[in-house]
């Protein structure tokens, strides 16, 4: 309902020092809520993601988190030692005993969760978002949940247990052995649920440092099986369908280089707003992920997600394009009406703007006229996977009903593609259905941008019959200048000529101000004909 704030998750992934990054999103978040336009109904956190998830739950600020963390002196955290560092840890590690100490740590933790919780117990159900926070088993080998009547200090103490730093084997320990969340689900966006009433999954995870080098020594090797391990478990988080992924950059800043990140989080003395560089761009990354999130939302469409063709197998993505086609094209359905809008505002873009994007918004009203339908495929008009941004789609009835499906990434002969599954499949004879999808990619129109010529096409695959009407859209920049529209010439194969159109109410609801739209449109399309139009900037 308009007004009403989103009702978001929140996943935090674990990183040990790049911690400033997530409390730059948190930031942004606690914002977000502030003005009402969202609402975090659940968190589920791993490592230094279950420190700043379960102090948001507690109401702590993120101004506070960032000043007590940055100003933390880390020295504390070390035993007093007479012998080189390397030496000194690895004779301590050679006894079995943690490198660092943990007294410190749980008093800064204890400080912050009072100054949220005040005089309430120190455990789940006394947040004010539920919360659930990841730890490892390593005795049992799974993964050990905290939540409602668990105490907090210590969930957060054993999800950030770095083994041998914090934590490490001993003749004495009789319990298990809880160590770093990290090691069984360093994104725990499993633990969240997808529900409409809960809202839709937001993710915050690292980008690839892409820094990964061979191993040199026996010191370095552990250290690289040990992040292969985690990086494995975060892939296989992002692969999750319905996931919105908030990419935050670390800019070099590694797990351990808490030195660094305490320069991100420093606040400067009489300048409360000052920021790091790297802290700044993790809130900046958050804050455009959320707008469009929010964007997308207020159309009531069923799914928003971020870009799933990046992260899923490509061979299953093939593969599962072979299924479509060997089995669902000669299955044919009846085309009533199919739109394509491009709000084309990379147009204004310069070369080597990397935000600019064009939103692109595919309507497609249809009918089961010969059989059930399945599956319908939608190419999404690009080439290169890591040009899309978010994805949303919605199915209706002719009523305006939710119709429910579900969505898998392909890759099709000709790019990317969202495979929509009905469920249960779409009856013959049953009614009309809409079916939208929107999403943003770079330069849909890159010759249009040059002053060339530029065109869009369009076609029906497995159109039953004629397809009644197909129509597109140019949203143009006023800034960009006029700009016409030609039909192709007569003579050239397979190709159906349209016309110019004015647009009718559903297409101009999407006119933002400060665009002109240029259409053209077709009647009674053939389904074997590619719809097309040409472009060109007026001198």
């Amino acid at each position: 309902m308009a007004g009403q704030p989103l009702k978001i998750q929140v996943a935090f992934q674990g990183g040990g020092a790049k911690i400033f990054a997530l409390i730059a999103a948190a930031e942004v978040l606690k914002g977000f809520e502030r003005e009402g336009r969202v609402q975090v109904t659940r968190i589920a956190g791993t490592s230094a993601g279950a420190l700043v998830g379960t102090l948001y739950a507690a109401g702590v600020e993120p101004a506070v988190m960032r000043s007590e963390l940055g100003s933390f002196p880390l020295r504390k955290l070390m035993f007093r030692r007479l012998l080189p560092a390397p030496i000194h840890m690895l004779r301590k590690a050679w006894r079995n005993k943690p490198i660092a100490k943990v007294a410190p740590l749980e008093e800064l933790l204890a400080r912050l969760l009072r100054s949220g919780l005040d005089t309430k117990e120190l455990v789940f159900n006394s947040l004010a978002i539920p919360t659930v926070v990841v730890a490892t088993d390593v005795g049992l080998r799974r993964k050990r949940l905290y939540k409602e009547e668990d105490p907090l200090i210590p969930a957060i103490l054993s999800s950030c247990a770095i083994p041998f730093f914090f934590r490490t084997a001993s003749p004495e320990n009789t319990d298990s052995l809880i160590l770093d969340g990290g090691l069984w689900a360093n994104l725990p966006s499993d633990e969240l649920e997808q529900s409409a009433a809960l809202g839709p999954i937001v993710a915050f995870t690292f980008l690839d440092s892409g820094e990964a080098k061979a191993p040199k020594s026996s010191f370095q090797l552990a250290k690289a099986l040990l992040d292969t391990a985690i990086e494995s478990s975060v892939l296989r988080a992002r692969n999750r369908t319905g996931l919105h992924v908030v990419q935050l950059n670390p800019f070099g800043i590694s797990t351990f280089d808490f030195e660094a990140a305490q320069r991100e989080l420093a606040v400067p003395p009489g300048r409360p707003y000052a920021v790091g560089p790297a802290y700044d761009r993790a809130r900046k990354a958050t804050q455009e992920r959320l707008e469009d999130l929010i964007e997308e939302s207020s159309r009531e469409p069923q799914v928003v997600l971020s870009n799933i063709w990046k992260e899923a197998d490509a061979r299953m993505m093939e593969r599962l394009y072979r299924v479509y086609k060997s089995q669902e094209m000669i299955r044919p359905f009846k085309y009533l009406r199919h739109l394509v809008i491009i709000q084309a505002d990379s147009l204004l873009s310069t070369a080597g703007d990397r935000k600019a994007h064009d939103v692109l918004t595919q309507i497609l009203r249809f009918t089961p006229s010969s059989t059930e339908i399945d599956f319908i495929l939608l190419s999404l008009s690009v080439a290169d996977k890591e040009e899309i941004g978010f994805v949303s789609c919605s199915v209706t009835d002719a009523a305006g009903q939710k119709v429910p499906f579900e969505f898998f990434p392909v890759m099709s002969d000709g790019g990317p593609g969202l495979l929509v599954a009905f469920t249960p499949p779409l009856k013959k004879g049953v009614g009309d259905f809409q079916l939208r999808v929107r999403y943003k990619i770079r330069d849909s129109m890159p010759f249009l941008k040059k002053g060339e010529r530029d065109e869009i096409v369009l076609t029906a695959e497995r159109a039953d019959g004629v397809v009644d009407r197909m129509e597109l859209v140019l949203l143009v920049p006023e800034a960009f200048g006029k700009v016409r529209i030609e039909a192709p010439p007569a003579a050239e194969r397979g190709v159906y000529v349209g016309g110019p159109w004015d647009l009718d109410e559903l297409a101009g609801a999407m006119a933002p101000e400060g665009f002109v739209p240029r259409g053209w449109a077709g009647e009674e399309v053939p389904a074997s004909a590619a719809f097309k139009a040409y472009f060109l900037k007026d001198a």
